[in-house]
């Protein structure tokens, strides 16, 4: 049987995000993919998903009339900024030694750096993110 609230009698929400993942500074394309990897990661936090498909989940509402290598650009770009901040690492994996997807593997929020590695590509019109590198 389930219930709808915790042990302390709070109510449980649809969506439970953790403040460390909600006080991170990512875009909000970085983040929107972050959750559909959650979402499509098994009890083992691994997920497949290509970058087309996560362009047309994580994107197409937003950007309807927008070309499909575009919307596969930006999942691309925000697998990489997630990346940068070790929300998750990617694997390529391989048939007869050609690339036919991507393992992504959420890691653990300990794990997570505290600055990315480099400044994402989705952001616009920042020069400095003030503390990128030193990883």
């Amino acid at each position: 049987m389930t219930t709808d609230s915790f042990s302390d009698n709070r109510r449980k929400h649809h969506i439970y995000m953790d403040s460390k993942l909600d006080d991170l500074p990512l875009t909000m394309e970085a983040y929107r993919v972050y959750c559909h990897l959650c979402r499509r990661a098994g009890c083992d936090n691994n997920a497949f998903p290509s970058y087309k498909s996560i362009g047309e989940f994580c994107f197409r509402g937003s950007f309807p009339n927008s070309p499909t290598d575009t919307l596969r650009r930006k999942a691309i770009a925000a697998v990489n900024e997630l990346i940068c901040w070790n929300l998750i690492t990617k694997t390529s994996r391989e048939n007869n030694g050609l690339q036919t997807s991507n393992h992504y593997s959420l890691t653990d929020m300990e794990d997570w750096f505290p600055n990315p590695l480099k400044p994402s590509s989705l952001i616009r019109g920042k020069k400095d993110l003030g503390g990128v590198g030193g990883h």
